[in-house]
């Protein structure tokens, strides 16, 4: 079982976690790929499944059969309960499992039983061209921690918190520095609030932790996308509102994709401007009219709206004046009054150049979504997953974001992040 742990960086834990990260990668070096990242460099074309390991799959199955052995022990004790008023726990958890999951109860954890097929164009001309690719951009091709990301963020025991939320989640007591125990944050909250990024409770109700709190809608933002397509469409069945972006010249293709393999959106009815893609709508002439099963559930699958827009780091600036023209998707997804906003990127860090136009980026965009919430009702969560290629440049990057008063920077720690070239940040 993958347990996983919060450990909080500052100016005085960050070196220790980056040598204890680069010494972990030399560990492992015979049981890794070394290469650049790029999933597949050989082929224009290629295809990517999103489906869980064979450990992933006995998980699965392990949780669902205690869920419905769970059910049935409810049924044949409820009426026993009504009369004493209790509510016990039928089924027991093993600490460790409990730690992995943030959870003793098997009724609270999510599963995701889904999987997905896709046919991805890549441009590996583009890549090396210096005509098409003046600014070496690496979005024209898919890079493999995507992939990882989401299989781990779907089917990983480890990541339940994120599937389902939590609402006190201990921090590692190693992340609490001696000098700073004493302080107010410190000494009486050691522990950090996940925000779930999926809205399970759309699909199915059964899915999700029944004393969940979370109905409100979940919007998504992606930097620095890419071609692929793959994260909008594989969480687009999940959130309610996505956005993808990048730089202009990677954007044709990146609808390219999309539109390729939304089929692959198959728990909602896809809305979107950019793509042109219309919902069926809530007309009841039209479910007349086409009178079969297939049409009827469309109707009644929640709506995703995707959109994709051109985000350039280096001159992204957000004002009120000019964001409805220059930024229509961002305005529109502010409008939703969203009470979780997550902003992901897979795969940005790579040179110094980059990073403090990424990080103002980042800054800019958590204002914006916190700028009239007034009493802290409103949560941006930024998921990096970080290609550790170049020590001094990962080292940089954790720096510049340590040095932002307000955020408070994770490394997120699981096994298979562990023993993998990838490592996962949150800032908050």
């Amino acid at each position: 079982m993958s347990s996983l742990q919060f450990f909080q960086l500052n100016k005085d834990t960050l070196f220790e976690h980056i040598f204890e990260r680069y010494v972990r990668l030399e560990d492992n070096i015979n049981d890794l790929k070394q290469d650049l990242g790029i999933q597949n460099r050989n082929r224009n074309q290629i295809e990517i499944n999103i489906e869980p390991s064979d450990e992933q799959q006995q998980y699965i199955a392990s949780i669902k059969n205690n869920k419905n052995k769970q059910q049935t022990k409810k049924n044949l004790k409820r009426g026993r309960r009504r009369r004493s008023g209790k509510r016990k726990q039928d089924l027991e958890i093993n600490p460790d499992t409990q730690k992995a999951l943030g959870t003793t109860n098997t009724a609270s954890i999510s599963i995701v039983k889904n999987t997905f097929s896709f046919i991805v164009d890549q441009s590996l001309t583009s890549l090396n061209s210096s005509r098409d690719n003046n600014n070496s951009t690496t979005g024209y091709v898919l890079w493999s921690i995507t992939p990882f990301f989401l299989k781990w963020l779907l089917y990983d025991p480890a990541a339940n918190v994120f599937r389902s939320g939590i609402s006190n989640y201990p921090l590692e007591r190693e992340s609490l520095e001696e000098e700073e125990v004493d302080t107010p944050l410190k000494k009486d909250n050691p522990y950090v609030q996940i925000s779930s990024i999926l809205n399970l409770q759309s699909i199915s109700n059964k899915e999700i932790a029944k004393d969940s709190k979370e109905d409100h809608k979940k919007c998504v933002i992606e930097l620095g996308s890419g071609i692929s397509g793959i994260l909008p469409i594989v969480l687009g069945n999940y959130v309610d509102y996505y956005i993808g972006t990048d730089q202009q010249g990677i954007l044709n293709k990146l609808k390219y994709n999309i539109k390729e393999n939304c089929s692959q959106i198959i728990l909602r009815e896809i809305y979107s401007k950019s793509l042109n893609i219309e919902p069926c709508g809530d007309d009841s002439s039209i479910v007349e009219k086409n009178d079969t099963d297939t049409e009827r559930k469309a109707l009644e699958r929640p709506k995703l709206f995707l959109e994709i827009e051109c985000i350039d780091w280096e001159t992204f600036k957000l004002d009120n004046e000019s964001i409805s023209s220059l930024y229509p998707s961002l305005d529109t997804m502010k409008q939703l009054e969203s009470k979780t906003v997550y902003i992901v990127a897979m795969d940005v860090i790579y040179n110094d150049f980059l990073i403090k136009p990424f990080l103002n980026t980042i800054q800019q965009l958590r204002a914006y979504y916190l700028e009239d919430d007034n009493n802290g009702s409103v949560t941006v969560v930024i998921l990096i997953g970080v290609h550790l290629r170049s020590q001094e440049v990962v080292t940089t990057f954790l720096e510049q974001a340590i040095e932002q008063d307000t955020w408070s920077v994770y490394s997120i720690d699981t096994l298979e992040w562990k023993k993998s070239r990838f490592n996962l940040y949150m800032i908050k």
